[in-house]
């Protein structure tokens, strides 16, 4: 399952280092390249760039919107921001093999777990256990 995560106290905040910390902290591994696309396939919508393994800054846009454009414009898929310094500041996305806990949504974005879409304007948050 990959997971969005963001820093509690704003938007953008991790370098690389941090990112990577932060998904190992609660468990999970940062996400892979592979793994990103593999939860585009099944549904992953999530308009807020983040770290992924590769120093690559990447999301994905099942349904593209205004401000959601990125590098494809109106197609869907997972945009990049292509390498990056590891010193610049992001969100980022983590990868666990499965939730140990339960997810709850809260306003932002629109996704839950694998296969699983929130309603407009939340996005689900992972109690991992």
């Amino acid at each position: 399952v990959v997971f969005h995560y963001r820093a509690s106290t704003s938007r953008y905040t991790l370098d690389y280092g941090q990112a990577t910390r932060m998904c190992q902290k609660v468990g999970a591994a940062i996400a892979t390249s592979d793994q990103l696309k593999a939860a585009y396939e099944d549904g992953f919508d999530h308009c807020d760039a983040g770290w992924i393994a590769d120093q690559t800054v990447r999301y994905p846009i099942i349904k593209p919107r205004q401000g959601c454009y990125g590098n494809l414009k109106g197609k869907p898929g997972v945009r990049t921001y292509g390498l990056r310094r590891a010193t610049e500041t992001y969100d980022v996305y983590c990868y666990v093999d499965k939730l140990h806990g339960k997810t709850r949504p809260q306003r932002r974005g629109v996704y839950c777990t694998s296969g699983t879409v929130a309603p407009d304007n939340f996005q689900c948050i992972t109690d991992i256990q």
